[in-house]
């Protein structure tokens, strides 16, 4: 059975732990983004944390990455 994108980086059952050509941090930005939706166009870092299952401090910087380069934007840092 073929995983989910949503639950691509959460619990053990990693599929591509260890291949070397995966990017989790892109990964990461891309599980973000997919949080949001066009009912939910306003999510805070909490809640997006509790969507995606990555931590507060990493969806914190993938947000701050994604807001310098126009991909999202964030009333305050």
């Amino acid at each position: 059975m073929e995983k989910h994108p949503d639950d691509l980086l959460t619990g053990d059952s990693d599929p591509f732990k260890g291949d070397p050509n995966f990017m989790a941090s892109l990964a990461r930005g891309l599980e973000v983004i997919q949080a949001f939706t066009p009912q939910r166009p306003l999510l805070s870092i909490s809640q997006i944390s509790q969507k995606t299952g990555i931590p507060r401090a990493a969806v914190r910087r993938c947000l701050y990455t994604l807001s310098k380069l126009g991909f999202v934007y964030a009333e305050r840092w």
